[in-house]
C-alpha cells in the first residue's frame, strides 16, 4: 500500500472522528439548552434530532412519544430519591432532606428538575390567621442533617426567592405563610433554586 493511500485513510479517520466529536459537542450544548429552560420542548425536540444525526434513534424516539404524552410519567426510586420523569426528562425528585442536599448537584447537572419533596419536612402549623404555617431556618448541627425536626430547613435557602411569605412576619430565622400549600410550594421552589444554584445553572422565572 503506497504512503499516499495511507496517508488518505488518515485523513479520513481524522476528519470522521472530529465529524464524531462535533456532533457530540452539539448535543451536549442541547442537553443544556434543556436544563437552562426547562418548559421549552422546542429545546427537546432538537435534541432529538440530534441524537438521531449521532446514531440514537431509539433514545429519540423514546423522548418524542414522551413529548407526545406530557401527562404520562414514569417513577423511579435509586438511593433515597423518587425522579418522575414527564417529556422525556426527570422533571421532580422526592426524598428527605439529608438525601436532596448529598444528591442536589448531581441531580440538578444531569436532569431539567421544576419541583422537589422534601419528605420529612414540613411546616409548623398553628390554628388558622396571618402565618399560620412557618418554617425554620437553622444551621446543620451534624454534616448529614440528620438532627433537623420536620419544621427546620436548611439556612443555606435563606437567599431562595420566597415569594408567598407573609411579610409583615418575615424574620431572619424563619418563613411564614397563610396556608399549608403555599408553604410547601415555596419551599419546593427554594429548593430548585439551591439545586440550579449548585449546577451553575441561571434560575427559573416565576410560573
Amino acid at each position: 500500500m503506497s504512503a499516499m493511500i495511507i496517508d488518505q485513510r488518515v485523513k479520513d479517520i481524522e476528519r470522521a472522528l472530529r465529524a464524531a466529536i462535533a456532533h457530540e459537542v452539539h448535543v451536549g450544548g442541547l442537553r443544556r439548552a434543556i436544563l437552562l429552560d426547562p418548559f421549552d420542548d422546542l429545546a427537546r425536540l432538537a435534541y432529538c434530532d440530534a441524537l438521531e444525526e449521532v446514531g440514537r434513534t431509539p433514545e429519540a424516539n423514546r423522548i418524542r412519544t414522551a413529548l407526545a404524552h406530557p401527562e404520562a410519567f414514569e417513577e423511579t426510586t435509586a438511593n433515597g430519591i423518587t425522579a418522575v420523569e414527564r417529556r422525556g426528562f426527570v422533571c421532580s425528585v422526592s426524598g428527605s432532606l439529608a438525601d436532596f442536599m448529598r444528591t442536589a448537584k448531581r441531580v440538578f447537572k444531569a436532569w431539567p428538575i421544576t419541583e422537589v419533596t422534601l419528605t420529612n419536612v414540613e411546616p409548623q402549623t398553628y390554628e388558622g390567621g396571618t402565618g399560620s404555617a412557618r418554617f425554620y431556618l437553622t444551621r446543620v448541627p451534624r454534616g448529614d442533617g440528620m438532627s433537623f425536626t420536620s419544621h427546620w430547613i436548611p439556612e443555606k435557602f435563606a437567599a431562595a426567592p420566597w415569594r408567598r411569605v407573609c411579610d409583615k412576619l418575615l424574620h431572619r430565622s424563619d418563613r411564614s405563610f397563610n396556608d399549608v400549600p403555599s408553604a410547601l410550594a415555596d419551599l419546593s421552589e427554594a429548593c430548585v433554586w439551591y439545586g440550579r444554584s449548585l449546577a451553575g445553572l441561571p434560575q427559573l422565572p416565576p410560573r
